[in-house]
This record gives C-alpha cells, structure tokens and sequence, in this order.
C-alpha cells in the first residue's frame, strides 16, 4: 500500500508496482496538511486509474468529526460510493455508520473516536411501547417500533447492538428480533431458541 497524495503519487504508485493506495480528499483527512489533496471531483478518475491498473483504493476519511463536519462527511462517502472506490479508512463511529448504511466498505483507522452525537443512536426499551429511538440533538422521538410493524410483542428486556450495525432485541416471553436495514428478523423457541424469555444479550 502507497500514500497517493497527487496524481503523480498516484502514477509513481502504479510504476512502482503496488498493489493499493491511500489517499483523502478535502479536508477530513490526516494527510491535509502535507499534500496537495485531492477534491471529491478527483474520486472518478482516482477509481478508473486504480481499477485498470489493478489497484485497491482506499479513501482515508480519519480525522476527528465534529458536528459541523457531518454534512461534508456525508457528501464524500455518498461519492465515493458512486465512484467505486474500494473502501474507506475510518476513525469516527458516524464516518463508520453511514458508510455502512449506505453499503461502503470500512477499515478502521487507528484514530477511533467519538466526538460528535451522530455517532450515537439511542434506543429505549420500555415495557408497553416496544421499542424507541431518540435524536438527542433535536430532542425528539425519531421512531418507536411495537406491535404495530414489526414486533410481536411489546415488554422490552434488553438491547445490544453488534459490530456490523444490527440491533438485537430480547423480549418478555416474545423470543428475540434481529433489526437492520429497516426489516426484522425473528428467532423463538420455533426456531431453536431453548425459550421465549430473553434476560441478555451479550
């Protein structure tokens, strides 16, 4: 793997023969600083070079988010998506969620951190309402999931969530739900659980 800061890094990469670079762009990057960066415009041709040449390009987005961050951040990650870079270089959990969420490849950076409240999802688990989520920027109930779409039943036990984003849910007599991508999936004792009463999930 080869830093590629410039168009003639990246060329120098592919003579020199690697196998993958790295590189940022804009400003949310640890390399801003020392390189001429490139642009989010930058990233279709970034891609081309490296796919036809037979280079991995991982996009470094590693610096601390803060809030007035996030909009950029998401800009980026939406083109790079759209651009077919390989995958993106992360150290903040809210650059790791959307990425996810909009299905781009992560590696974690060794900056991790958190530093913003987009990387924080709240959810609540209450005895007759299901399931809530709460943006604890605009202080507002965003979602409540219950018998109503989705869930089988109501009483709430515990709540975990895993590193590849899915949210497990373990029920009051109701077996345990899998939440992702908006759909649930269902696990009781008709499916192999040994019961339907869920204390922790670990």
């Amino acid at each position: 793997m080869a830093p590629a800061g410039s168009y003639e890094a990246l060329a120098a990469a592919v003579k020199a023969g690697a196998n993958s670079v790295y590189f940022g762009v804009e400003q949310l990057n640890m390399r801003t600083k020392s390189t001429h960066n490139f642009t989010m415009e930058d990233l279709p041709e970034i891609a081309r070079v490296c796919k036809e040449n037979g280079l991995k390009s991982y996009l470094t987005l590693n610096t601390i988010v803060y809030d007035h961050d996030v909009s950029l951040m998401k800009r980026i990650l939406d083109e790079t998506k759209a651009s077919g870079i390989t995958a993106v270089i992360a150290s903040d959990h809210a650059v790791m969620n959307y990425a996810k969420k909009i299905g781009v490849t992560v590696h974690i950076s060794t900056q991790a951190n958190i530093t913003n409240i987009d990387t924080v999802e709240f959810y609540f688990g209450t005895q007759s309402e299901g399931i809530i989520k709460y943006d604890f920027k605009t202080q507002k109930v965003t979602a409540k999931y219950n018998l109503n779409n989705g869930l089988t039943n109501n009483p709430i036990q515990c709540l975990f969530k895993d590193r590849e984003n899915n949210l497990w849910i373990g029920t009051d007599g109701g077996g345990i739900y899998k939440y992702h991508n908006d759909k649930f999936v269902y696990y009781s004792q008709q499916n192999g659980l040994p019961e339907n009463y869920i204390n922790t999930v670990a």
